[in-house]
């Protein structure tokens, strides 16, 4: 009995919304964050003691898969690649795995893509046609009202759908 117990949802007080950004799109994903302060989220950066001592990060991945309700990926572009004869700003490589993982167990339309509004950003072609929430960026005391819509559009949607019951 306890074997099959071990596949029964924790029912959460609280929604648990996982943040995937660079290092770069730390300011993003905070931004975020602090919009959530007063919503019935509990929102985990992955800067907020996810990655432990003496892990591999794909483990610590794992264990956040199974209590995350939602994964939101920041686009950010902060790599030049070279694809065939062109160069594009592209988010890094881990953003995008990241994002791919927390899809195959939460879903499309509970792992959702953040990209900022105006840029191109090179992303996989297998995302092309995914909506995702653009953003505008602002630099220092100005970001977070730059980043209101996308919060708000982020909102509705975890309030839409609620908590991960899968």
């Amino acid at each position: 009995m306890l074997e099959r117990n071990q596949f029964i949802a924790v029912s959460r007080e609280k929604i648990r919304v996982f943040i995937i950004s660079s290092v770069e799109a730390l300011p993003i994903a905070r931004a975020v964050q602090d919009a959530f302060e007063h919503d019935n989220f509990h929102v985990v950066l992955w800067t907020n003691d996810v990655f432990t001592v003496a892990n591999y990060p794909i483990e610590d991945l794992e264990r956040e898969l199974e209590v995350a309700d939602f994964a939101i990926a920041i686009a950010q572009p902060d790599d030049l690649v070279k694809i065939r004869k062109d160069q594009r700003l592209a988010p890094r490589d881990n953003v995008i795995f990241e994002l791919g993982f927390f899809m195959g167990r939460l879903g499309r339309t509970r792992a959702i893509l953040m990209e900022p509004r105006g840029e191109d950003v090179k992303l996989p072609s297998d995302l092309t046609g995914i909506t995702t929430i653009s953003y505008k960026f602002a630099e220092g005391d100005g970001l977070p009202v730059a980043m209101s819509p996308a919060c708000n559009r982020l909102r509705n949607h975890i309030n839409r759908l609620g908590p991960h019951n899968g």
